[in-house]
């Protein structure tokens, strides 16, 4: 999975990303769903995604 930002920054989903901040911030209780942060490090932009489970 590819990450991209509005600046043209993108980068591959993975646990050494240098461009990328990603952080869970929200995890709902039937452990499927769950909310997280992406942060472009090269302009600030900060995006919420929302994750979905099998």
């Amino acid at each position: 999975m590819r990450i991209s930002c509005t600046c043209g920054n993108t980068e591959m989903l993975s646990n050494e990303m240098e461009n990328f901040e990603v952080h869970l911030f929200k995890f709902s209780s039937d452990s499927e769903t769950g909310r997280i942060s992406v942060v472009c490090n090269i302009c600030g932009h900060e995006s919420e995604e929302v994750l979905i489970g099998n």
